[in-house]
Protein backbone atom coordinates (compact mmCIF):
# COMPACT_ATOMS: atom_id res chain seq x y z
CA UNK A 1 0.00 0.00 0.00
CA UNK A 2 1.49 3.46 -0.82
CA UNK A 3 1.43 5.90 2.03
CA UNK A 4 -0.29 9.19 1.93
CA UNK A 5 -1.67 11.14 4.58
CA UNK A 6 -4.98 9.85 5.35
CA UNK A 7 -6.72 8.99 8.88
CA UNK A 8 -9.11 5.81 8.79
CA UNK A 9 -11.89 6.11 11.16
CA UNK A 10 -14.11 3.66 12.47
CA UNK A 11 -17.35 4.40 14.08
CA UNK A 12 -19.04 1.72 15.85
CA UNK A 13 -22.64 1.14 16.30
CA UNK A 14 -21.88 1.02 19.86
CA UNK A 15 -22.47 3.94 22.74
CA UNK A 16 -19.15 4.90 24.60
CA UNK A 17 -21.17 5.24 28.17
CA UNK A 18 -20.07 2.40 31.41
CA UNK A 19 -23.51 1.31 31.10
CA UNK A 20 -23.75 0.86 27.07
CA UNK A 21 -20.51 -1.07 27.17
CA UNK A 22 -21.72 -3.04 30.26
CA UNK A 23 -24.55 -3.65 28.39
CA UNK A 24 -22.78 -4.86 25.28
CA UNK A 25 -20.45 -7.14 27.26
CA UNK A 26 -23.52 -9.35 28.13
CA UNK A 27 -25.06 -8.90 24.77
CA UNK A 28 -22.02 -10.20 22.18
CA UNK A 29 -22.23 -12.87 25.43
CA UNK A 30 -25.87 -13.93 25.95
CA UNK A 31 -26.99 -13.22 22.21
CA UNK A 32 -24.15 -12.68 19.85
CA UNK A 33 -25.99 -12.57 16.36
CA UNK A 34 -28.55 -10.22 17.64
CA UNK A 35 -25.41 -7.55 18.48
CA UNK A 36 -25.97 -4.30 16.13
CA UNK A 37 -22.06 -3.68 15.71
CA UNK A 38 -20.91 -6.09 12.98
CA UNK A 39 -17.53 -3.85 13.12
CA UNK A 40 -17.84 -4.81 17.10
CA UNK A 41 -18.71 -8.62 16.27
CA UNK A 42 -15.62 -8.96 13.81
CA UNK A 43 -12.51 -7.16 15.43
CA UNK A 44 -13.56 -7.68 19.46
CA UNK A 45 -13.92 -10.61 21.68
CA UNK A 46 -15.33 -10.54 25.21
CA UNK A 47 -11.81 -9.30 26.69
CA UNK A 48 -10.93 -7.00 24.25
CA UNK A 49 -9.76 -6.63 20.62
CA UNK A 50 -8.37 -9.38 18.71
CA UNK A 51 -4.95 -10.00 18.61
CA UNK A 52 -4.81 -10.12 15.17
CA UNK A 53 -7.21 -7.25 14.18
CA UNK A 54 -4.34 -4.92 16.37
CA UNK A 55 -1.47 -6.60 14.70
CA UNK A 56 -3.02 -5.94 11.56
CA UNK A 57 -4.17 -1.70 12.65
CA UNK A 58 -0.34 -1.46 13.23
CA UNK A 59 1.09 -2.85 9.55
CA UNK A 60 -1.22 0.43 8.13
CA UNK A 61 1.16 3.50 7.43
CA UNK A 62 -2.25 5.66 8.32
CA UNK A 63 -3.25 7.34 11.47
CA UNK A 64 -6.48 5.70 12.82
CA UNK A 65 -9.29 7.09 15.26
CA UNK A 66 -12.24 5.07 16.84
CA UNK A 67 -15.03 6.21 17.92
CA UNK A 68 -18.59 5.04 19.11
CA UNK A 69 -22.07 6.23 17.31
CA UNK A 70 -22.62 9.64 20.11
CA UNK A 71 -18.98 10.17 19.28
CA UNK A 72 -19.74 10.63 15.79
CA UNK A 73 -20.96 13.87 15.65
CA UNK A 74 -16.65 15.18 16.09
CA UNK A 75 -16.14 14.22 12.40
CA UNK A 76 -19.44 15.12 11.09
CA UNK A 77 -21.11 11.99 10.87
CA UNK A 78 -25.11 12.63 10.96
CA UNK A 79 -25.90 9.52 12.85
CA UNK A 80 -28.88 8.04 12.75
CA UNK A 81 -29.46 8.68 9.31
CA UNK A 82 -25.73 7.39 8.71
CA UNK A 83 -25.95 3.54 9.25
CA UNK A 84 -23.40 2.21 11.21
CA UNK A 85 -21.03 0.83 11.87
CA UNK A 86 -19.19 2.44 9.28
CA UNK A 87 -15.07 2.74 8.03
CA UNK A 88 -13.96 6.00 6.70
CA UNK A 89 -11.21 7.73 5.37
CA UNK A 90 -9.98 11.26 6.12
CA UNK A 91 -7.57 13.03 4.19
CA UNK A 92 -5.14 16.06 4.53
CA UNK A 93 -8.05 18.76 3.20
CA UNK A 94 -10.79 17.23 5.67
CA UNK A 95 -12.09 15.49 2.69
CA UNK A 96 -14.42 12.35 4.10
CA UNK A 97 -14.59 8.97 1.87
CA UNK A 98 -17.06 5.93 3.13
CA UNK A 99 -14.27 2.61 2.80
CA UNK A 100 -16.49 0.62 3.92
CA UNK A 101 -20.45 1.18 4.50
CA UNK A 102 -23.11 -0.33 7.44
CA UNK A 103 -24.37 -2.86 4.51
CA UNK A 104 -20.77 -3.73 3.67
CA UNK A 105 -20.07 -4.86 6.98
CA UNK A 106 -22.71 -6.68 8.10
CA UNK A 107 -21.83 -9.03 4.51
CA UNK A 108 -18.43 -10.20 6.30
CA UNK A 109 -18.10 -13.24 8.17
CA UNK A 110 -14.59 -13.34 9.09
CA UNK A 111 -11.86 -11.01 10.53
CA UNK A 112 -10.14 -12.19 7.55
CA UNK A 113 -12.87 -11.37 5.14
CA UNK A 114 -12.50 -7.78 7.01
CA UNK A 115 -8.76 -7.27 6.37
CA UNK A 116 -8.86 -8.26 3.18
CA UNK A 117 -11.75 -6.18 2.00
CA UNK A 118 -9.85 -3.27 4.11
CA UNK A 119 -6.83 -3.45 2.19
CA UNK A 120 -8.99 -3.81 -0.97
CA UNK A 121 -10.77 -0.60 -0.32
CA UNK A 122 -7.64 1.13 0.89
CA UNK A 123 -5.88 0.47 -2.12
CA UNK A 124 -8.77 1.51 -4.59
CA UNK A 125 -8.77 4.75 -2.72
CA UNK A 126 -5.17 5.60 -3.00
CA UNK A 127 -5.61 4.65 -6.94
CA UNK A 128 -8.73 6.94 -7.35
CA UNK A 129 -7.76 10.24 -5.15
CA UNK A 130 -5.63 12.87 -6.16
CA UNK A 131 -6.87 15.51 -4.59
Amino acid sequence: METFDLEIIFIYNAKSDILSTVSDFAHKILSPSTYPCSLCQLTYGNVGMHKRWAAFLETLPYQKRFLHKDEAIEIGVDYPSQPLPIILAKNNKGKIHILLNAKELNQLTSLDDLIEKLIWELNKYAEHTHD
